[in-house]
């Protein structure tokens, strides 16, 4: 049951994304979003397969290849919204978007992230490479400063640019931090992703708040 739900989140997600980018396909922030949603959509649907026990090392990659790319769409997408930012600069943009591609790379071809994935009667488990506390600072450290990013803009914004800020920080308070505790926090400090079940669950309030936001 949980794995249907997971699936439909992940085409809700998808198809959240398709609605947004046809929006306004010119918006580098439409666009950005897409790339989000879209990573996310992978997320859950490998979240989803590793745990119907079905095509472990194919449900791994993708859960971790896909989860590599949400932070650093994020920080395109706060780089662009509601205007573009002089700083971080383009370069540095791309900068961090080819980094969570190396990573992605790792995850899907490599063990040098996670290997051996398996399900057990605690939820779902799976053995760490020597990459993977590289990617849970990049995943943190890419976040936390899209999270300064926005907190910056939104002291200098006024009006409505302020008020679609405001609405971005209200899902990051909960949804996000929800997500990071329950699938990359708790699973570092204790080897496993007892309830990573939760996770696509915050992703979904969090993206249909944004996309909100956006349009």
């Amino acid at each position: 049951m949980i794995q249907l739900s997971h699936f439909l989140v992940a085409v809700a997600l998808c198809g959240l994304a398709i609605f947004v980018w046809r929006a306004n396909r010119a918006s580098a922030v439409h666009r950005w979003f897409a790339a989000y949603a879209l990573a996310g959509s992978g997320w859950v649907t490998g979240l989803a397969a590793w745990g119907s026990g079905h095509y472990l090392d194919i449900a791994v990659g993708v859960t971790f290849g896909s989860g590599i790319l949400i932070p650093a769409a994020f920080f395109g997408l706060i780089s662009y919204y509601p205007s573009p930012s002089r700083c971080p600069s383009r370069t540095t943009v791309r900068v961090i978007a080819a980094i969570s591609l190396v990573f992605t790379f790792c995850s899907l071809a490599t063990p040098l992230i996670v290997h051996d994935p398996s399900v057990t009667s605690e939820g779902l488990a799976r053995e760490t490479g020597p990459l993977y506390p590289l990617f849970v600072l990049y995943f943190i450290a890419v976040y936390c400063a899209a999270v300064g990013m926005l907190i910056t803009k939104w002291r200098r914004a006024r009006g409505l640019e302020r008020a679609q800020l405001t609405y971005l920080g209200v899902a990051l308070v909960i949804p996000a931090a929800g997500a990071m505790v329950t699938n990359l926090l708790l699973p570092f400090a204790t080897g496993r992703s007892t309830y990573s079940w939760a996770g696509p669950y915050f992703a979904l309030a969090f993206v249909g708040i944004v996309a909100h936001a956006i349009i």
